[in-house]
């Protein structure tokens, strides 16, 4: 297995758009293998993305992009606009693919308003706090 860097500009982007999420250097190989539905698997292919070793096939493109909010084009060679179209509603999507758990989301749904904006309030104190 070679730890030649093959892709640096995928690397930068991917790191970019991470970045941009807030994600954390630790968290990055695991919260991308939640990205493309791989969870159960070794993250190795994650880190080796991460790392510019190796590219995602297409069909992992498409759904990283997707989770990340920037375009595949932008994603894969650097061209054209970085995020997707802001009309586009992609939060369910981004909560069922960042979060991985359907138990979860429904409990997040199911919240009252004083409980979501108690949550609110504590995911704000520990960003700032990140």
């Amino acid at each position: 297995m070679s730890s030649e860097v093959k892709y640096p500009e995928f690397r930068d982007r991917i790191a970019e758009a991470l970045d941009d999420l807030l994600v954390k250097q630790h968290r990055r190989a695991s919260t991308v293998a939640l990205f493309v539905n791989r969870t159960n698997e070794n993250k190795e292919f994650a880190r080796r993305w991460l790392k510019g070793y190796t590219l995602p096939k297409t069909e992992d493109t498409i759904i990283l992009a997707k989770a990340l909010n920037v375009n595949e084009e932008w994603l894969t060679f650097g061209t054209g606009e970085k995020t997707v179209d802001p009309t586009i509603d992609t939060a369910d999507y981004k909560m069922e693919k960042l979060l991985g758990d359907e138990e979860l989301v429904e409990m997040l749904r199911s919240l009252s308003i004083t409980e979501a904006v108690a949550l609110k309030f504590f995911i704000k104190t520990i960003k700032k706090g990140a």
